[in-house]
């Protein structure tokens, strides 16, 4: 029989998607509900939850990470910024440059004595005649913008692509009402779009518009019962072949205050305190924490 060997920062994960630790806390339906609200069209789905309480990693269990196009709401001085930069993570270019070019055609006879000055005829009494045509060409160009919600639903309307501005709270306020509107008008030509917010700035996309009211539908993260921040210890020490004492989990889950984050982070620093790889270790006794 063979066992596998994990690294500890392949168990516990504060900064990464967790796959050994990770808990869907199945009996609120978060999966089950966000799948749901992403298959009505025109919908925008708003994912509130306290910070680091799991909101991306969510996402990105419930959605192929590689149809994630991420926008982070802080820094986004106008709307078109939004657009931008989704558009700077497709690659697409967000300005084309055209070029004109103009030829001039000069053509004619000339006819002239000696004594006229050409400097190709030699003075006297000769008459020179010259016919032919010079062109010049000029050449000028032009770059216009090729960006905005407009270019956005062109690429990736009606697709499985999902645009997920993160700290929608982030954004100016002066600004968010356009904002709302031009994510109406996305929403309505066939681009998802998820927004994620703290808990008491929820709805702020429907304040930035009121006629996204029944258009967005909102799952809210809430902070994690000690039960289920109980299964990151206790999953992630098993697979780690340790046996760790419940009054050990029950601390360590007190001491993460909600977050899934936190817990991930303590579990791995008592990994690290504690100097365990892999092999067999037990622990029986609560004083490891004292």
């Amino acid at each position: 029989m063979t066992s596998t060997t994990y690294k500890i920062s392949e168990i516990f994960t504060p900064n990464d998607t967790p796959t050994i630790t990770y808990v869907g806390r199945a009996d609120l339906r978060l999966e089950e509900d966000m799948s749901a609200f992403l298959a009505l069209p025109k919908m925008v789905l708003s994912i509130s939850g306290p910070s680091k309480s799991g909101k991306t990693v969510l996402i990105k269990k419930v959605l192929n990470e590689d149809s994630i196009i991420p926008v982070i709401g802080s820094g986004i001085s106008t709307a078109e910024d939004l657009w931008s930069r989704a558009l700077a993570w497709m690659e697409v270019p967000t300005t084309i440059t055209a070029a004109s070019s103009s030829t001039n055609n000069v053509g004619g006879t000339l006819a002239g004595g000696g004594e006229a000055g050409i400097p190709f005829v030699a003075k006297g009494k000769a008459t020179v005649e010259m016919s032919g045509s010079h062109a010049s060409s000029a050449a000028e160009t032009q770059t216009f913008q090729h960006a905005g919600v407009g270019r956005i639903i062109k690429e990736i309307g009606d697709s499985d692509f999902v645009i997920f501005i993160d700290d929608f709270h982030y954004i100016r306020e002066e600004i968010r009402e356009e904002v709302g509107k031009q994510i109406k008008v996305a929403a309505d030509r066939g681009v998802k779009v998820i927004t994620a917010s703290v808990p008491h700035r929820s709805d702020d996309v429907v304040r930035s518009n009121t006629e996204l009211r029944g258009r967005v539908a909102a799952v809210d993260l809430g902070y994690w019962d000690e039960r289920h921040l109980r299964i990151i210890a206790t999953s992630g020490f098993a697979a780690l072949n340790c046996d760790i004492a419940p009054a050990v989990v029950n601390r360590l889950a007190v001491e993460a205050m909600g977050s899934p984050q936190l817990m991930q982070t303590i579990c791995f620093n008592l990994c690290q305190t504690l100097g365990l790889g892999s092999g067999p270790i037990n622990f029986v006794d609560a004083v490891l924490l004292a």
